[in-house]
C-alpha cells in the first residue's frame, strides 16, 4: 500500500509540475504586452553630430492603439518617429483616435510616414493622407527629404506601398521605384512597408531600411522566427528583427503593434523599436 502511495505521489508530482510548466508557456505564448526592442546601428557614413540619433520606429498599428504606447514614446524621447505603414487599416471607419494619436507622435518628435498596403488600399486614401499633414506628419510617399544637424545631413527617403498583391508584380513596381528614387551621397535612411520585398533592395543605395508588415510572422518560433506570413508564405525571411542585406544595408523589421488576422500571436508581443545610431568616426 505504501509503495502504491509513494508511486501515486510521484505520478502526481510529475504531472503538477508539467501542467505548472505549460500554463507559464500559455501565459508567455499569449503575452500581449507592448515591449520595446532596442538595436544600435553603427557606420562610419554616420557623422558625429547625429551620434546617438535615437529613432523611434512605429508599424502595423491597423488603426488600433496600445494601451501604454503614447507614455511608452515620451518616455524613449526619440528624436524621431518612423511609421513605416499599415498604421490604419482599410475597414477602419472611426480613424478619430489614430488622427489623435499622430498628433501625440508630432508633439513628441517630428513624425515622417510611409504607406503600407492597408492604407493605399482604400478608397479615401488621399483624403487620409491629408488628414495625416494636418496633424503634422510628413508624408514620404516617394519622396526623399534632407536631415540637416549642425552642418551634417542624413537623407531619408519613403517608397510607397506597390499597391498589388501578386507577389512578382510588387517586385517589379518595387524594383522601378528604387531605380527612379532618389540615394543621395551621405547616410541613407529608408522606411519601406514590405519587408517580404527587402531582396529588392540587395544593390540599393540605402544604408538603413525601416520595414514591417509580416506581423512577426505571427506565431513566432523562439530561436527560429516567425511560422507565417500575412499572404500565407511559410517561415517568411524577414519576420522581425535586425538583418543584413547582400551590399551591407542593415535592414530593421518591426513585428508591429496589432493583430487583425484570424491567427493569433504566440510568442510574439508587440513592439515599439528603438533604433540607436552611432557613428564609426
Amino acid at each position: 500500500m505504501k509503495k502504491f502511495l509513494l508511486k501515486y505521489k510521484t505520478y502526481f508530482i510529475i504531472l503538477l509540475i508539467i501542467l505548472i510548466i505549460l500554463g507559464i508557456l500559455v501565459l508567455i505564448a499569449f503575452d500581449d504586452r507592448l515591449k520595446i526592442k532596442t538595436y544600435k546601428v553603427s557606420d562610419d557614413e554616420i557623422s558625429n553630430s547625429f551620434n546617438g540619433l535615437k529613432i523611434a520606429q512605429i508599424s502595423d498599428l491597423h488603426g488600433i492603439i496600445p494601451i501604454g504606447l503614447k507614455d511608452a514614446l515620451q518616455k524613449q524621447q526619440p528624436d524621431m518617429i518612423a511609421l513605416t505603414g499599415d498604421i490604419i487599416d482599410e475597414y477602419v471607419t472611426d480613424l478619430t483616435p489614430v488622427y489623435d494619436f499622430l498628433m501625440d507622435c508630432c508633439n513628441i518628435a517630428p513624425t515622417y510616414y510611409v504607406s503600407g498596403n492597408h492604407e493605399i488600399w482604400r478608397y479615401d486614401y488621399e483624403d487620409v493622407m491629408k488628414k495625416f499633414e494636418e496633424c503634422g506628419v510628413k508624408v514620404l510617399d516617394n519622396k526623399t527629404v534632407a536631415l540637416a544637424k549642425q552642418d551634417d545631413i542624413i537623407y531619408l527617403t519613403g517608397i510607397s506601398d506597390p499597391n498589388v498583391w501578386d507577389k512578382e508584380e510588387a517586385i517589379e513596381i518595387t524594383e522601378d521605384a528604387i531605380s527612379s528614387s532618389l540615394s543621395m551621397d551621405g547616410y541613407n535612411i529608408l522606411l519601406f512597408h514590405r519587408a517580404d520585398l527587402l531582396d529588392c533592395f540587395n544593390d540599393a543605395n540605402y544604408d538603413l531600411i525601416l520595414s514591417g508588415h509580416l506581423h512577426g510572422g505571427q506565431i513566432n518560433i523562439p530561436f527560429i522566427g516567425g511560422l507565417i506570413s500575412p499572404d500565407m508564405v511559410w517561415m517568411p525571411d524577414y519576420s522581425g528583427g535586425k538583418y543584413k542585406l547582400d551590399n551591407d544595408s542593415i535592414a530593421i523589421v518591426s513585428r508591429g503593434l496589432a493583430n487583425t488576422t484570424s491567427v493569433p500571436r504566440l510568442f510574439n508581443r508587440p513592439e515599439l523599436v528603438i533604433i540607436e545610431l552611432h557613428s564609426d568616426n
